[in-house]
């Protein structure tokens, strides 16, 4: 929970101190109502997500 930038250096510090690889998050969590749900899945997507799309492309080139 928290800002991209926050979520995005918490998933980078766990990959890099963990080896993860692969990463499934839990987004409906207990009584949260569905338009904060999808604006919540919406900012992963636009936001946390390419940061780590980066790293695999760097990766292949």
């Amino acid at each position: 929970m928290g800002d991209p930038d926050f979520v995005t250096d918490r998933i980078r510090w766990i990959q890099e101190n963990t080896g993860l690889q692969h990463f499934m998050g839990w987004t409906r969590i207990g009584d949260l109502a569905p338009e904060r749900v999808c604006k919540s899945l919406r900012m992963f997507s636009e936001h946390v997500m390419p940061e780590f799309k980066k790293d695999t492309t760097a990766a292949h080139a």
